[in-house]
């Protein structure tokens, strides 16, 4: 008997589309919500994201993010 590890398998970032976010925004739309999508250079506080988007710091929320694999959604 060998003791022959297996390597371990490797991640291959898939390709980045639009399939979930667009999604999402269905989603939202057609519950009646109209969000307000913005786009700025990352941060990484609490505090660079309000100077970002040029508001007080107490309008901050808690932050989503969402990974989609594309497996279910593509």
């Amino acid at each position: 008997m060998t003791d022959k590890k297996e390597e371990p398998a490797t991640w291959e970032e898939p390709a980045e589309t639009d399939v979930a976010h667009n999604k999402i925004l269905e989603f939202l739309k057609a519950a009646g919500i109209t969000p307000t999508v913005t786009e700025h250079k990352a941060v990484l506080t609490c505090e660079e994201a309000a100077e970002v988007r040029g508001v007080e710091l107490a309008s901050g929320a808690k932050a989503m993010i969402i990974k989609d694999s594309g497996k279910k959604l593509a």
